[in-house]
């Protein structure tokens, strides 16, 4: 139990951290007087070297049997390499794809995290789903107070904001223990009765995708193709109407404040039966989010836009990693779920570059939302058709 909550201390900072970058790095590059198309491929990086890396970063972990160790260099390397992220002027602006592409690869070594988490709890959905809650937590956290933040100090001095959260979690990163030995005797015991039966002898790494239906990563890289890009200058979009940061920072944080209470009901009430139904409701509510950002005018339409965005994530991404984390062992868990987080990814970096090109075309955020919130849709025809439960769960 001590190991849990000593992971999850270090998952909140980490966390509450990061989404302070992401949420208010493209405001400071703007605020440098980078434009909103050079704004956008800076931020892909990190999403190229989240679609490169986690597969990687996951099997080199699986082969030596070691997660702690990726996670304190994970750390080590982000506090680094964000100085000259922070303090190189804007004149050497190319210098940033580079570095902001080797902080993505520090960020996906610190993700080996939750294939730790998820062993040390036993794949247990309702874990799983305090770990989804307290992510949830972390940016909602980190997030709104950002805002307070920025309004009172600045802007420039984001750096500070974001580093102290870092050097949080790396002390609470000390404390993590990894017993390989008795987690693999535990998870080849264990005799799961929470959502899926798995007979974890007989689940090899050479066959897990004959286990793990390929649909759910093509609907994962469809919904962050579409989503995310306009997710990562939120900030900048919001600005357009709302004046204040507070109430930008509110209005980000809010769905994180929800996905809290989301994340947990979903880890209790998920079964066989209704997971194919959460998996396809929570990438269809990613769309209806987007078509609220395009007619909202005010504080409180941006609001309700909010509101289905946090049900759309807490939906779908507890279901997926739920899903993937029981159907898998010690021996690739780290790659799998690597491989999940790669094709979100992917989504990510291509749907950034799709989204730059549309700003060419026409340089107004309305114009791209109506082209990208089709592609949570396919994200959900994929679930809808593709997706089947794995004989163990039939």
């Amino acid at each position: 139990m001590r190991n849990r909550i000593i992971l999850l201390l270090s998952v909140f900072f980490q966390m509450a951290g990061g989404i302070s970058f992401f949420t208010y790095y493209p405001r400071f590059l703007s605020a440098l007087g980078a434009d909103n198309f050079l704004i956008s491929f800076i931020i892909s990086m990190i999403s190229l070297a989240s679609f490169i890396f986690p597969s990687i970063i996951g099997f080199f972990s699986d082969k030596f049997q070691t997660r702690k160790k990726f996670i304190r260099y994970g750390i080590i390397g982000n506090i680094i390499i964000i100085i000259p992220i922070f303090f190189i002027g804007i004149e050497y602006i190319w210098i940033y794809f580079p570095l902001i592409f080797i902080n993505g690869f520090f960020i996906n070594c610190y993700g080996m995290i939750y294939p730790l988490f998820s062993e040390v709890c036993l794949n247990d959905s309702k874990w799983i789903s305090y770990y989804s809650a307290v992510v949830a937590s972390a940016w909602f956290f980190g997030s709104f107070f950002c805002g307070i933040y920025v309004d009172l100090i600045g802007i420039e001095y984001l750096f500070y904001y974001y580093i102290s959260f870092l050097l949080i979690s790396f002390i609470f990163s000390l404390f993590i223990k990894e017993n390989r030995e008795e987690i693999f005797k535990l998870n080849k015991s264990l005799k799961q009765d929470n959502l899926v039966n798995v007979d974890l002898e007989k689940i090899q790494h050479d066959n897990i995708l004959n286990t793990i239906s390929y649909s759910l990563y093509f609907a994962l890289f469809f919904r962050n193709f579409g989503i995310r890009p306009i997710f990562n200058v939120l900030a900048i979009f919001f600005a357009l109407t709302l004046t204040s940061d507070t109430e930008i920072g509110f209005l980000i944080s809010i769905n994180f404040l929800l996905q809290i209470a989301i994340s947990v009901m979903i880890g209790r009430i998920i079964n066989k039966k209704n997971m194919k139904f959460i998996l396809i409701l929570g990438f269809i509510f990613s769309s209806f989010a987007m078509l609220g950002y395009y007619f909202s005018r005010d504080f409180w339409g941006f609001l309700i836009a909010q509101l289905l965005i946090s049900f759309s994530y807490a939906a779908f991404w507890t279901a997926s990693i739920i899903y993937i984390s029981q159907n898998t062992t010690p021996e690739n868990k780290g790659r799998y779920v690597g491989l999940a987080n790669s094709f979100f990814s992917l989504g990510n970096f291509t749907g950034n570059i799709f989204f730059g090109i549309l700003l060419m075309i026409n340089d107004n955020f309305y114009f791209t939302i109506v082209v990208m919130f089709l592609f949570p849709i396919i994200s959900a025809l994929f679930i809808l058709f593709g997706f089947k439960l794995t004989k163990k769960m039939e």
